[in-house]
């Protein structure tokens, strides 16, 4: 779900860089009109000059023009900080591009509907209540240290252990002494193993004998308790066997043995502060809007919801006590 939040503040994102350059003022020198009976626009790109360092001349200093329009340093940066554009390069390239295409809409005329200007301002509003409202939030809140982490991290500790795994290649037989046989041309050979599975095993399978990264569990039930055994105590490319298996002599090749171990604090230390410090920015976020629902007067003229009536009272009241509905906006 929040991947795909993510995707669509993308896509509104790179819309509302194209809105600042219909509405003059949104951002400061990047939308001076240009007429719809204009010539094509053409394009001036210059090359950054030295300014002062670290100065307002700097974030002032022009990287290109269309038809006399500048785009400042400070507004490619932006373009960058907010996710518009990868890197400043990539930002003059999209802001041309917008230009270009911005003319052609105005010739068009294509703002002048209703429809438009008020998809333009959502987009905006979208914009200004989502990204920039989130950044705002993020700097009121306290940041996780790592104490806090750490004692998250002993809370759920169950969840940073893992259970041991494995995965090898076994050959069943009926027969000691073919399994015994069998261990010996493949410990001459190992790359051998496969065409001795196709010939020996007593019953074929789709996995030709593989069974990768599985439980302790899992490879009891398919190699029986000794097999398993023998297989904990290897290490990656040991020919173990003959053995006795669940379903008669195991000849197993080792390919990895993880055992059971808990994921130490300072490999995950870094997820647990982001993900703490995520859960408490949508906390704030959650108490923020409640506060502000708790104040608003949201009067909904919509149909409503089988047996329900509209909501006409502040939110969060329904307009007569018992009236099954909350008054809230879904």
């Amino acid at each position: 779900m929040k991947q795909t939040e993510r995707r669509i503040q993308g896509i509104l994102l790179s819309l509302l860089v194209g809105i600042i350059f219909i509405y003059p003022g949104v951002g400061e020198g990047l939308a001076e009109d240009v007429s719809p009976g204009s010539a094509r626009p053409s394009v001036v790109v210059r090359e950054t000059t030295p300014g002062g360092e670290g100065s307002v001349q700097e974030d002032h200093q022009v990287l290109a023009t269309v038809d006399g329009v500048p785009l400042l340093s400070w507004q490619a940066k932006a373009m960058v900080s907010y996710g518009a554009a990868r890197d400043v390069t990539s930002a003059v390239d999209m802001w041309i591009d917008i230009r270009l295409k911005l003319a052609a809409a105005r010739e068009r005329k294509l703002e002048e509907s209703r429809e438009a200007r008020f998809i333009l301002d959502l987009y905006r509003d979208y914009f200004l209540s989502g990204r920039l409202l989130t950044t705002a939030l993020e700097k009121e809140v306290p940041p996780v240290d790592e104490a806090g982490a750490r004692q998250r991290y002993e809370e759920q500790k169950k969840r940073y252990e893992r259970p041991f795994t494995a995965s090898v290649r076994h050959i069943t037989v009926q027969r000691r002494d073919l399994a015994r046989a069998i261990v010996e041309k493949a410990r001459q050979d190992p790359n051998l193993i496969e065409t001795l599975y196709e010939r020996y095993h007593t019953r074929k399978e789709a996995n030709k004998g593989m069974l990768n990264n599985v439980s302790r569990e899992r490879l009891v039930r398919e190699l029986g308790e000794e097999t398993v055994t023998a297989v904990e105590a290897s290490k990656a490319g040991a020919i173990l066997g003959p053995l006795v298996g669940a379903r008669g002599f195991e000849v197993v090749q080792v390919l990895a043995v993880n055992p059971a171990h808990k994921v130490e604090f300072e490999k995950v230390k870094k997820g647990i502060i982001s993900q703490m410090q995520r859960a408490a920015l949508t906390e704030h976020q959650q108490k923020i809007l409640d506060e502000i629902r708790a104040r608003a007067t949201i009067v909904r003229l919509d149909k409503p919801a089988t047996g329900e009536k509209p909501s006409t009272g502040p939110a969060g009241e329904s307009k007569k006590p018992g009236a099954g509905s909350s008054g809230k906006t879904p």
